[in-house]
């Protein structure tokens, strides 16, 4: 640095004496040997202080130039000085690539294989030359077309619209190769030597909307401007080296891993969660199953025990016929769990009433005295069962409907099946009667 200041020291004192206006200096000396000779002192002092002023301002304003320029080429100095330090600490961590300023584009190349990462596209120069040499072309035969149609020739003059056509086709494909190019700069400068960038910020950058730029970048990198570039799965990402797309495959793939496992899991545990509640379910129904059976047998045994006591023979076997009943529909039930709800307003209403009907009537009997009250009570009661046997006969039935309908239907298929395969006593008939005939 010291030479450095030096060797400018030295430099710009010669080059302070150098740029000194001679020319003044002599005018100057000619003004004061003509006042010598006039005698006048006065102008003498006048010009001798002005010329010394003037060769001072140009020394002042030749060294302050000087000092500039030194603080210049001392600032250039030291920014090489740390381009130089920042430089070797980039190659001291080891990284595999090297910042590149080819063409004047900054993007980032292998060391080892010194390729680039990014290619300018190509046909830059020739759109350019497109563009001018087919301005110049559609402008002529437009021309011609305008002065041709002018002049009466209008048919004629259509026949210069294909060459117009022709260089108008030209400026668009330059156009279009121009612009490509533009936009690839512009994703260069977004992509600040990265090996990745959001495909969003590359849109932002281009003032382009995402799906326009998405089909750009999958354009240029099937024609090799992006040689390793690859768009991540959801495509908000553009890698530009092998590497870091390896890097990325790996990480979605155990992000998948991690998620599918997590999802196993919690169906696992839903799966577990629905077993116990199905398990908890079936539980609470064979509870309420075993219960409900086992509060009907105790009405059962209470209308057996009833109907033991009561000597008369005519409800005697109403009772009796009541008490089959009741048995076969809880045997229904207990084979059928899925048939207890069918039979809810049988337990909380029908049966308990017609207890207490039976309990009545054996009471009735026992009393010494049976007047007339007590004969019509007892004959209304009998009445009654007889009523309680048809319903309790129907609801037993309709426990059955589901499953005759089921037979109904199997025979209804089965006896179609059979009819068509010919196979059935009619067909068979049917087939030998037309043989005869």
């Amino acid at each position: 640095m010291q030479n450095l200041w030096a060797e400018g020291r030295f430099r710009n004192k010669w080059w302070i004496m150098e740029n000194i206006d001679n020319d003044d200096i002599n005018r100057e000396i000619e003004r004061i040997k003509r006042s010598i000779d006039n005698m006048d002192m006065q102008s003498i002092n006048e010009s001798i202080g002005e010329t010394v002023n003037k060769a001072l301002g140009h020394a002042a304003r030749n060294v302050e130039q000087a000092a500039d320029r030194i603080g210049q080429t001392a600032d250039r100095w030291r920014e090489s000085q740390n381009a130089k330090s920042q430089q070797s600490a980039f190659q001291s961590t080891g990284s595999p690539y090297r910042y590149g300023t080819e063409s004047g584009q900054g993007y980032r190349i292998s060391k080892t294989r010194r390729t680039s990462i990014c290619v300018p596209p190509k046909g830059r120069i020739l759109g350019r030359i497109a563009m001018i040499f087919g301005g110049f072309w559609t402008i002529l035969f437009a021309s011609c077309m305008f002065m041709m149609a002018t002049l009466g020739g209008a048919s004629e003059s259509l026949l210069l619209l294909p060459f117009a056509a022709i260089g108008l086709s030209a400026v668009i494909w330059g156009v279009g190769k121009v612009r490509r190019y533009s936009r690839y700069q512009s994703y260069v400068r977004e992509m600040g030597g990265k090996p990745f960038v959001k495909t969003e910020r590359l849109a932002n950058a281009t003032g382009k909307s995402l799906k326009y730029t998405l089909r750009d970048i999958r354009n240029m990198i099937r024609d090799g401007v992006f040689p390793s570039g690859r768009l991540s799965d959801e495509e908000d990402y553009l890698m530009l080296t092998s590497a870091v797309y390896e890097d990325y495959v790996r990480a979605r793939d155990d992000m998948k891993r991690r998620q599918r496992e997590e999802q196993e899991n919690q169906d696992k545990t839903e799966r577990e969660k629905l077993a116990q509640e199905e398990e908890k379910a079936a539980d609470e129904k064979t509870k309420l199953l075993r219960e409900t059976i086992r509060t009907g047998r105790e009405y059962l045994r209470q209308i057996e025990e009833a109907n033991d006591e009561i000597e008369a023979k005519e409800i005697s076997e109403k009772l009796f016929r009541l008490q089959v009943v009741i048995d076969k529909i809880f045997y229904c039930v207990e084979q059928n769990p899925e048939k207890l709800s069918e039979i809810k307003q049988f337990m909380e209403y029908y049966l308990p009433t017609t207890l207490k009907l039976v309990n009545a009537y054996r009471n009735f009997c026992t009393q010494p005295v049976q007047g007339e009250n007590i004969t019509s009570a007892k004959a209304e009661i009998e009445k009654a069962i007889d009523t309680i046997n048809s319903g309790f006969e129907n609801l037993l039935d309709d426990l059955f409907r589901q499953d005759a309908l089921d037979i109904s239907t199997d025979i209804y298929v089965l006896e179609n099946m059979l009819a068509r395969e010919g196979l059935t006593e009619n067909e068979f008939e049917k087939m030998r009667s037309g043989g005869e005939g």
